[in-house]
């Protein structure tokens, strides 16, 4: 019950100035991470091939969205082939085990 209050009243502290940065953002206005945020869009136009200043037509921006859904899967892949390795399992008497019991196995 305390994590889920917790949890609410994070979410509570956060959700204006987030909105405020979001609003900033979506109307063209100048914002304190811009210096940040526009050196690291600055590097992916470049990467990428990308004019700003150059508006998209839809089979552009359809490739773009492709393109961007086939990185956003391969990482999600790979996080999934690596989450075993690390950490978050040991090796005990030849069988790899979890170091913390699932829901599903404490509800059993």
């Amino acid at each position: 019950m305390l994590q889920l209050a917790l949890t609410i009243l994070i979410y509570l502290i956060i959700v204006i100035p987030v909105g405020i940065y979001v609003y900033h953002i979506a109307a063209g206005k100048h914002t304190f991470a811009d210096p940040v945020f526009n050196r690291i869009d600055g590097a992916i136009y470049k990467v990428s091939g990308i004019n700003p200043q150059k508006g998209m037509n839809w089979k552009v921006y359809a490739i773009a969205l492709l393109g961007t859904n086939a990185v956003m899967v391969l990482i999600g892949y790979i996080i999934l082939r690596i989450q075993s390795i690390g950490f978050s399992t040991r090796m005990e008497s030849g069988t790899w085990k979890k170091p913390f019991r699932s829901i599903r196995s404490s509800a059993l």
